[in-house]
């Protein structure tokens, strides 16, 4: 019987070329982006961001930590498009979703 080299996790997800390594460096890019644009959004709004990020088909994609902000920002999405705007990125829908902190 033919023996497979093991390979460390960690190993396969830095270094590997298959599915693991692809997420992997999606959730990074996501991470990052989440990062970057979480800044340019107003003051109060900032605190209650969990995730943000934008598709290549102008989709803004925010994640808030409460349904009342969920519905706040589906009542007004000019308040984070306009910000992104303002930053030079391109969003043109806004989609929100809830994920209450633990």
């Amino acid at each position: 019987m033919r023996q497979k080299k093991l390979s460390s996790l960690n190993r396969l997800i830095t270094d590997g070329e298959g599915r693991l390594a692809d997420l992997a460096r999606e959730a990074a890019r996501r991470s990052a982006q989440t990062r970057g644009l979480v800044p340019v959004l107003p003051a109060g709004l900032r605190e209650h961001v969990q995730h943000l990020s934008v598709s290549t088909d102008g989709t803004a994609v925010l994640t808030v930590d409460s349904a009342a902000w969920s519905s706040r920002l589906r009542y007004d999405p000019g308040t984070v498009l306009d910000a992104l705007a303002a930053a030079g990125v391109s969003a043109h829908t806004l989609q929100v979703k809830v994920r209450p902190r633990t």
